[in-house]
């Protein structure tokens, strides 16, 4: 009954004063949303100046403040380091876990001194610090993914894994931040995950050779990658409605940040989307060539951030005699090939030598089938080795006089290149190991460690 006494200048400015801390948290989060990270940071420690008799307020502006830099670091890829590297009390980890521990203090507080009614400050500062525990929650699990996910790269990657990891962590925050102040941010979050899970979806289709699925994986990521990183400008009416419901400084969070600041992050992003694009390529090299001539695909080939047929005609040259990729389709009694079949169209039986087909070869015309029951066997003899490793095996052929290469890039593609002398090659190996790494997008992988 106390409140209700005061005078209407003492309402106003009571009213006033909820009014401009909620518009500064909505702001807050709309600037983390347009990656305005130490605008955000500014804005807390503006706050926090301007009312320090609040300690509350005051400490909640300071972990704002340091969840705004770790939202910098995080898209800055300053969340994946080496899996040997001892824990730094300054790494995003720590930092994170340090904020999750400061945040639940203040929700404590706010949580005991709420009032008796739905409306009171701290019963609405419960909801949202609530919710931002939840948001950091999250985000420590994704650090640890990314993580996860660096420390895979220098072995064979099990993508089926990382997608199922990725879509339990978003299952699981799937009702959290719900606060309507967090809206924008989880936006965030859901494209992120959203463009990874294509990602990962159209890499697993490419490993079992099948084109229109991995292609529209391929192309619903550029949809949200362009989306994301190139949003639309609002409409006149739009910004006519914004300008008239917010204070003129609180739409600077609305523009992006300086040009050249895309964050890292989003950067990475578009380069795995690049170099699966140019996995694409080489993959469905046949099927796209019978659309194209010869010359329109040298010439989009050699537009890609790493082209193959390049490569593989650089091994050629270093000496080889050619240089193939070999598909295994046992276990997949539904197999119709690379292209696009309908539902109904019978499955070819592959038996037999049949069940290896080769993707592409260098040069196209080279007899392989001399060499087919050699390649196959070895394949299928050598297979635990294949998978368990990364590096080249190599067999010599008395018979044939030759030498083969391998070495398995995906769960199902094995590299391979066939030389006519006996003895290591090392021009030819060296050109092989770094195709086979952007192939498993071991080069890709690696920058997410920032430096």
């Amino acid at each position: 009954m106390a409140t209700k006494s005061k005078t209407s200048i003492g309402k106003t400015e009571y009213v006033n004063i909820i009014s401009t801390e909620e518009t500064v948290l909505e702001t807050y989060f709309m600037m983390l949303s347009k990656f305005n990270f130490e605008r955000a940071k500014e804005q807390c420690e503006r706050e926090r100046e301007g009312k320090a008799s609040n300690g509350t307020w005051c400490d909640f502006m300071a972990v704002l403040a340091r969840l705004a830099a770790a939202e910098s670091q995080y898209f800055s890829l300053h969340h994946a380091e080496k899996i040997w590297k001892l824990p730094r009390k300054d790494s995003l980890k720590a930092l994170l876990d340090t904020i999750y521990h400061d945040m639940n203090r203040i929700s404590e507080i706010y949580y005991h001194g709420r009032g008796g009614t739905d409306f009171s400050w701290e019963r609405k500062m419960t909801d949202l610090v609530s919710s931002t525990l939840e948001y950091v929650s999250y985000k420590k699990e994704m650090t640890d993914f990314y993580v996860q996910l660096d420390a895979g790269e220098s072995s064979h990657i099990d993508y089926r894994n990382a997608e199922k990891t990725l879509k339990d962590i978003h299952d699981r925050h799937k009702y959290s931040f719900k606060h309507p102040f967090l809206r924008p941010v989880r936006d965030v979050v859901t494209k992120e995950v959203e463009i990874l899970v294509d990602m990962f979806g159209a890499q697993i289709y490419m490993a079992e050779w099948n084109f229109l699925q991995s292609l529209m994986l391929l192309q619903s990521a550029q949809v949200k990658l362009s989306a994301w990183t190139n949003p639309a400008p609002p409409s006149s009416q739009e910004s006519a409605t914004r300008s008239s419901s917010r204070p003129s400084w609180g739409a600077r969070a609305q523009s992006p940040p300086p040009h050249g600041q895309t964050p890292a992050l989003c950067m990475w992003l578009s380069k795995f989307h690049t170099a699966l694009l140019a996995k694409f390529t080489l993959y469905f090299h046949g099927v796209l060539a019978e659309h194209a001539t010869v010359y329109d695909m040298k010439y989009l080939s050699g537009k890609l951030d790493f082209d193959y047929l390049s490569n593989f005609s650089a091994v050629v040259k270093a000496q080889a005699l050619c240089v193939c990729l070999v598909f295994d389709s046992t276990g997949l009694p539904d197999f119709k090939g690379p292209k696009y079949y309908l539902p109904d169209t019978p499955a070819p039986m592959l038996t037999g030598l049949n069940s290896y087909p080769f993707m592409i070869t260098v040069p196209a015309e080279f007899a392989l089938h001399h060499h087919r029951p050699n390649i196959v066997s070895i394949i299928m003899e050598r297979s635990h080795q294949l998978h368990a490793s990364t590096q080249l095996i190599s067999q010599h052929d008395e018979k044939l006089l030759c030498t083969y290469y391998m070495t398995q890039v995906d769960s199902r593609m094995t590299l391979l290149a066939i030389c006519p002398q006996k003895g290591k090659d090392t021009k030819v190996t060296n050109l092989l190991t770094d195709i086979a790494s952007h192939l498993r997008n071991s080069h890709v992988i690696a920058m997410l460690r920032p430096g």
